[in-house]
């Protein structure tokens, strides 16, 4: 499932959640995320996988 802009509103898939929010709550998610990031040196090593079953909605702006 590709990442899709519905007027405002932009949903991307993650794992089993197809995340959702306006193109404001997402500059300000990455905003924070941005702030808070860690060297790539220090993060740990993830296998590749595609998601397959269904994705739950949830709200960008339910993240910390």
């Amino acid at each position: 499932m590709p990442t899709t802009i519905d007027g405002d509103e932009l949903q991307m898939p993650i794992g089993p959640f197809l995340a959702t929010g306006t193109i404001a709550e997402w500059r300000q998610l990455l905003d924070r995320e941005r702030a808070d990031a860690l060297p790539l040196s220090q993060a740990p090593a993830i296998g590749a996988r595609s998601w397959e079953g269904d994705r739950i909605p949830f709200p960008v702006t339910n993240t910390d």
